[in-house]
């Protein structure tokens, strides 16, 4: 038996394919149960993958409307980041994308903040802009302890939006 099979075996560790053979020999436990859709960090905790926020809306009027919020952990600083899409869905004649940007920290206690510019006082949120019609709007919003990304469409038209959102958070202490 190698040296290196010895110090796998004397820490409990057994490859992540385990009980194939594929990986008997790694370094890395076999999650199961509650963690089997988990990744084990550098730390040796175990942790959920932040897969992006995905999904579509169909607006029909140039209303607002929330399409996605996520209620803030109380101590903890967050950078969101949305990549969206729109088009107009019969003729395809109107059609935007967007990149938006935003940081926002929820002070414990306290209700979220969302970052605004020195210079110029208005939400530090827009990053660019491709090909946008003025009259479709997508921005970022605070509510309580809750950010929002609204979006706003055109009268008596449909609009198809697309989004994609993730994020980092950081909390107090070491990740």
């Amino acid at each position: 038996m190698a040296y290196s099979d010895k110090i796998f075996k004397s820490n409990g560790f057994q490859g992540a394919s385990a009980p194939s053979t594929e990986g008997a020999k790694g370094i890395v436990p076999q999650p199961s149960g509650p963690d089997a859709n988990r990744f084990l960090r550098g730390n040796g905790q175990w942790a959920d993958a932040d897969a992006p926020a995905t999904f579509g809306l169909l607006t029909s009027n140039n209303t607002p409307t929330v399409v996605w919020s996520k209620t803030l952990t109380a101590g903890s600083l967050y950078v969101f980041n949305a990549d969206i899409v729109a088009f107009e869905s019969t003729t395809s004649t109107i059609h935007a994308a967007f990149l938006r940007r935003a940081l926002v920290w929820r002070n414990s206690p306290g209700t979220a903040t969302l970052s605004t510019l020195a210079a110029t006082g208005e939400a530090g949120q827009i990053v660019g802009q491709d090909d946008e019609d003025a009259a479709l709007v997508v921005e970022f919003t605070v509510s309580s302890n809750d950010i929002q990304l609204t979006a706003t469409g055109i009268a008596a038209t449909d609009i198809d939006w697309r989004f994609k959102i993730t994020w980092i958070e950081q909390t107090a202490g070491p990740a």
